[in-house]
């Protein structure tokens, strides 16, 4: 089984939108079973609910996060994770700075995406 963490800062907005884009995906692709998928914010509050902005622009990307709750990223998420993709520079370079441990599973979501 394959575990990947989106990461972006408050966990209200991007990065539960992006776990739920590529779970949506794994679930066309039937391939769902074989893939764990969370997201977490480098600077939140656990258990707070995501904006109602994103709650719509969700939607309209047919996907639901309606039910998520925020995630303060942690060490653990961090080891369990095969991969980790992050919305900003500052996120990874943060992130490697503090757990130098998980630095080389650290990504842009735009390197995976565009190549970059």
């Amino acid at each position: 089984m394959y575990s990947i963490l989106f990461v972006c800062t408050g966990n209200h907005f991007r990065s539960p939108i992006a776990a739920e884009t590529f779970r949506k995906q794994l679930v066309h692709d039937k391939r769902d079973k074989q893939w764990i998928v969370t997201s977490a914010g480098t600077w939140t509050t656990s258990g707070q609910h995501v904006f109602p902005v994103a709650v719509e622009l969700a939607h309209s990307l047919g996907v639901d996060i309606s039910n998520h709750m925020t995630n303060i990223l942690n060490a653990k998420m961090l080891d369990e994770s095969d991969l980790v993709l992050v919305m900003e520079a500052g996120h990874k370079e943060s992130i490697q700075v503090e757990f130098p441990s998980v630095r080389n599973k650290v990504y842009l979501l735009s390197e995976v995406v565009y190549g970059i």
